[in-house]
């Protein structure tokens, strides 16, 4: 899963997964390895961020994928970036669950924990790489959990673990030791020197000192490294690197796109049509969604101004009676103070009413935004996996027609 360019310390044309370019030094980053002529990939978690991303980062490739989501710890992130075009490195900005989907998915790469967030030495562990080594480097900064759990089984991935670093240990002493011997053999050849037991005990304690040498090496290793069946094989040569096809064996519908900033030009656009999809569907639901809300807020309102005509009418009717009698007492009430006390029944009962309308408007209108975010995140969610199944086809098909 690596792409291929000419001059091993550069980082033009490659391709470069960043996990989360929307933090600060996410963005550094996509800003630096923009100079570098890198094709830059990134995961956008949300479909309401899919048209900002786009928007603000317009040459890099968007993949709307969540990796703090607990289905993507599953095999819907393991099947989105196993249908990647291949990549050179990947940088995990999203925590731990970020680094468990993309470690499961690039089973055989080595893991670089970088502490600090620092773009210029990052970039230059990237061109050291060259072609040959293909890395996911990890921000650990504030999460340090599941790096903790893996250094303790001293996984051999992580390129400072404990594993690693024994294993450099051995090579250099079996390279020290076997230099050394051929040094004296070619010496002995040119010239012999004679045997005297000064020559055979350097000779003895020589030997000595590398046997004592690989024996302390040899206690550490069955001290240290315990390997468990979680933790990956360890693997000493780097993934496989894809071999450019000749232009005579490749197939027709490949033709004008054999080179690589030809084909990193055919995924970007590729995707990017994809998502413009996306962006439309995703405006599509909002707008539908509001219009729905506002014809149902609409038709609460006629509801309510006939539930309130008809409590009015209601409670009128219970005053009928009191005001009745009071009407009979006109003899003794001017016509002025009957009609204030009628007026006063009235108002009592405008009030009563316009209490019972308010309380059943914010009961009804509650009702509805409840229903709104319900059917709004199944809508979203339904949305949200069919965008990913169709990211894999894409790809896919990306892979499959330009061979990339």
């Amino acid at each position: 899963m690596t792409s291929q360019t000419n001059n091993s310390r550069s980082l033009t044309h490659k391709r470069i997964l960043i996990t989360d370019v929307e933090n600060e030094f996410g963005k550094e980053l996509y800003t630096a390895l923009r100079i570098e002529g890198c094709l830059i990939f990134t995961f956008v978690r949300e479909l309401c961020r899919l048209a900002n991303v786009m928007s603000e980062f317009p040459d890099l490739v968007p993949v709307l994928l969540d990796p703090t989501a607990a289905t993507t710890a599953g095999d819907e992130g393991h099947k989105l970036l196993s249908s990647f075009p291949s990549l050179d490195h990947v940088v995990n900005l999203s925590g731990d669950p970020g680094l468990e989907i993309v470690s499961r998915a690039l089973g055989s790469w080595k893991i670089h924990d970088f502490g600090e967030n620092k773009t210029k030495p990052l970039i230059s562990k990237m061109k050291d790489a060259g072609n040959s080594q293909n890395l996911i480097f990890h921000s650990s900064a504030g999460n340090q959990n599941l790096m903790s759990k893996l250094k303790a089984n001293l996984n051999p991935r992580y390129t400072d673990s404990a594993t690693a670093q024994v294993s450099t240990s051995v090579r250099k002493s079996f390279k020290k030791f076997f230099s050394g011997s051929t040094t004296t053999s070619e010496t002995n050849n040119s010239h012999p020197p004679p045997a005297t037991s000064s020559t055979l005990a350097q000779s003895v304690t020589s030997g000595n000192k590398h046997a004592n040498e690989f024996a302390s090496i040899a206690a550490t290793l069955s001290q240290k490294v315990k390997p468990t069946k979680e933790s990956p094989p360890s693997s000493s040569s780097p993934s496989p690197r894809s071999t450019p096809t000749p232009s005579s064996t490749l197939p027709p519908s490949t033709k004008g796109l054999e080179t690589l900033p030809e084909k990193n030009e055919k995924i970007r656009s590729s995707m990017l049509k994809v998502n413009k999809k996306t962006v439309k569907k995703w405006a599509k639901l909002l707008k539908n969604m509001e219009k729905d809300q506002f014809s149902q807020l609409k038709q609460l309102d006629k509801n309510l101004t006939t539930f309130k005509k008809s409590e009015k009418k209601s409670l009128m009717a219970q005053n009928a009676g009191a005001n009745a009698a009071t009407a009979a007492r006109s003899d003794v009430l001017s016509a002025d103070t009957t009609n204030r006390i009628m007026a006063s029944r009235e108002a009592r009962v405008d009030r009563e009413v316009d209490k019972k309308v308010e309380s059943r408007r914010d009961a009804d209108t509650q009702k509805i935004a409840d229903e709104k975010k319900i059917k709004m995140e199944t809508l979203t969610r339904k949305l949200y996996r069919k965008t990913v199944v169709k990211q894999i086809a894409e790809f896919n098909k990306i892979k499959q027609k330009y061979l990339v």
